[in-house]
């Protein structure tokens, strides 16, 4: 066996895929084809000397070298990165996956100053989150931040060329705004409860929930099913009325509602999804775990490869941030696969949205 098509053997065992001729190895710092000659000559000289198999020897000496062959994460390589990455988390036999995503601005938006709503996100957008949603494949796809029914449509027909198709889907629009929250799944909606109604009052004012509340029940199974919530609360946008308290406000009714869930039926299947447009040790997002009692959602908190749970990026600031979040009822949590949930890397979600996705996968029956 000469040194490439042993490099190529250890490069599919080490890194998951073929290493080619032109396959960078840092240890040596260029190109197979100018190291070989060098990297034959040393493994014959360690074998004679040591009377070890030529083969063990280039196996044992290409595998320090391949060490660094994957890129890093963000860049498309092994591990949780790319579409090579995203396949060994896919939800097993009797396992199913969820995703929350907020698609940052899917919507005729002000893009250039005009002072008013102008053109749609970039194609070059678009199809950057078509293609991570796509390498994902989760079987469940709860969107925050996407236009109206035109932008729906226009998300469902970019992910049926990404190869997806999600037979059952709602959306929840709330007149008056411009960008609201959507559900996709490949299992059928057993009941669809959209919550519109929810106020509260700050300083004598009315102020409705400003996306409202998805709700909805996901038959994933003949014995399986589960009450997934969709939100996205307000955002840190500037209003008069102060946008702390009303996102506050906002998670207060949250909580209210999953403890009304909860209190008829306590071992529920439960899912809280969706962008809470702030970091877990603020007031609102205390409020929709914890409320003014004991917590009754458990946070999963996705990480990265590298353990980083941060999912929403302020370049003007270069702030970092986590405002995506999966939250499970006690009841669901024992059917978390833990090693399986994520936060998505994949060389394009800087240019897709300000947003990280987040994923995670449940085994399809209760424990």
């Amino acid at each position: 066996m000469d040194a490439e098509t042993c490099g190529r053997a250890v490069g599919n065992l080490f890194c998951g895929e073929t290493v080619s001729a032109n396959s960078q190895l840092p240890l040596f710092g260029s190109n197979m084809k100018t190291v070989r000659c060098k990297f034959w000559n040393w493994c014959s000289s360690v074998s004679s000397a040591t009377g070890t198999n030529f083969f063990w020897i280039a196996v044992i000496a290409l595998s320090c070298a391949l060490a660094g062959c994957s890129q890093n994460p963000g860049q498309g390589g092994s591990g949780a990165s790319g579409a090579g990455g995203e396949k060994m988390f896919q939800p097993a036999r009797g396992e199913f996956s969820v995703m929350t995503y907020s698609l940052g601005g899917f919507a005729v938006e002000e893009r250039n100053g005009a002072g008013h709503p102008t053109t749609f996100k970039p194609d070059a957008e678009v199809q950057a989150e078509c293609a991570i949603i796509a390498n994902a494949s989760p079987d469940v796809l709860v969107c925050q931040d996407i236009g109206d029914g035109a932008a729906f449509q226009k998300l469902r027909d970019g992910l049926k060329s990404a190869g997806l198709d999600y037979p059952h889907a709602e959306q929840l629009v709330m007149a008056g705004e411009t960008t609201h929250i959507t559900l996709l799944s490949r299992f059928p909606i057993a009941a669809y409860e959209p919550v519109t109604n929810e106020v509260f009052t700050i300083a004598g004012e009315s102020h409705r929930v400003e996306h409202g509340f998805l709700c909805a029940d996901i038959q994933v199974n003949d014995g399986y099913q589960f009450k997934l919530v969709c939100v996205h609360l307000r955002s840190k946008r500037f209003v008069v009325t102060g946008q702390t308290e009303m996102r506050r406000n906002e998670a207060r009714l949250l909580n209210k509602i999953v403890r009304h869930f909860l209190h008829d039926k306590p071992d529920l299947n439960l899912l809280v999804v969706g962008d809470l447009s702030d970091s877990p040790k603020s007031a609102a997002v205390r409020e929709v775990i914890s409320g003014s009692g004991t917590p009754v959602l458990d946070d999963l908190r996705p990480a990265d490869s590298l353990g980083a749970v941060w999912t929403h990026l302020l370049p003007a600031e270069d702030n970092y941030e986590r405002w995506d979040y999966l939250l499970c009822s006690p009841g669901m949590l024992r059917e978390t696969v833990a090693p399986k949930c994520r936060v998505v890397e994949d060389p394009l979600v800087l240019k897709a949205s300000d947003h990280r996705p987040v994923v995670a996968v449940f085994h399809a029956q209760d424990l």
